[in-house]
């Protein structure tokens, strides 16, 4: 392309970034330098023009080579902030002690639909709240440090609740999990621990054989435990309310209480309906809407049953029984 020709692309996109940018918003008062659009601009034909050519990209304490299309060519989902609740002091005091490290979740293209994402088993993991994107976790440490002749084996090893973490949210049990630059093998001790196999590449002969005597020593947590834990609802079959009534979990006539309140009661119909004291029907949904005055509702949690030993527990525990039935039937 040449210096001349490069200079003008370069602006062109920069140019073009600035305008987009006004058009998208015309009051904004942030600054529309077009920088980053200019940079965009060059990555992006790069990418399209030198897919496979090699790109240099600093990791750890090294200079390495990918191809431009492994680089530049996935699509964002989030950024994970891991913030080191531990981190090393900075001795010379000339600049911030470094106490966190970026991570970064994409997938293959902006075009790709599916991909795996462990929603409910974090959320448990964290005290039934959302996991955010700002992880405090302590900088690996004491015996979780390995050490060769009282050395340490690794300048950077990670700790292994860091890794479990990224496993348990981006992978199901009995996938693959790779690692380009495997270390001490903490990725492939905690992928074995949660029973998904694994890759790793190292060059540093010292490192592969410190990581294969730690991956021989970890024992996989119990099969049952792990598909338990990494199990989705979002992934999960879908079954309707009404197949409770088919399967005879649910009998029509039979009555439900919203949140379990022996106020707000409502009747079973046999087309998989409820319908209210005062006449009104609709869905588990639309009907807990109604009753509980609010604008949406999840009728599997709201609307409880009465079970053998007379205790009023929410109806989604007969889905997950009729679920786990006919999942056994299907295996058998």
């Amino acid at each position: 392309m040449g210096h001349i020709r490069f200079l003008f692309f370069y602006l062109f996109f920069g140019f073009a970034a600035g305008f987009m940018h006004f058009l998208m918003d015309p009051v904004s008062l942030i600054p529309a330098i077009g920088a980053s659009g200019a940079i965009s601009g060059v990555m992006g034909a790069y990418l399209v023009m030198f897919p496979y050519a090699r790109v240099r990209v600093f990791y750890r304490f090294f200079l390495v080579r990918l191809p431009a299309v492994f680089y530049l060519g996935f699509w964002f989902l989030n950024d994970v902030v891991w913030i080191k609740r531990n981190p090393l002091p900075h001795f010379r005091g000339v600049r911030f002690t470094n106490a966190h490290e970026t991570l970064l979740w994409c997938k293959k293209s902006r075009d790709q639909k599916k991909y795996t994402f462990n929603y409910h088993a974090l959320k448990r993991l964290n005290d039934d709240k959302q996991m955010r994107s700002d992880w405090e976790l302590p900088i690996c440490t004491g015996a979780e440090r390995l050490k060769v002749d009282g050395v340490k084996a690794h300048a950077t090893q990670k700790p292994e609740a860091l890794l479990y973490r990224v496993i348990l949210a981006s992978s199901q049990p009995g996938d693959i999990v790779l690692d380009p630059f495997f270390g001490t093998g903490t990725t492939g001790a905690v992928a074995k621990r949660l029973r998904r196999r694994w890759i790793g590449i190292e060059r540093e002969a010292a490192y592969v054989e410190v990581a294969r005597a730690r991956i021989e020593a970890v024992d996989p947590a119990d099969e049952q435990m792990v598909r338990d834990l990494a199990t989705s609802r979002r992934s999960a079959r879908r079954i309707p309310f009404g197949r409770l009534i088919e399967s005879g979990l649910l009998l029509p006539g039979q009555t439900l209480w919203f949140e379990g309140r022996a106020d707000l009661p409502a009747t079973v119909l046999a087309d998989g309906s409820l319908r209210a004291p005062d006449g009104q029907t609709g869905s588990i949904h639309a009907l807990g809407c109604i009753v509980g005055d609010r604008p949406s509702c999840n009728g599997w949690t709201h609307w409880h049953f009465e079970d053998d030993q007379g205790q009023r527990v929410p109806i989604d525990v007969l889905r997950e029984h009729l679920r786990q039935r006919e999942t056994i039937s299907n295996d058998t």
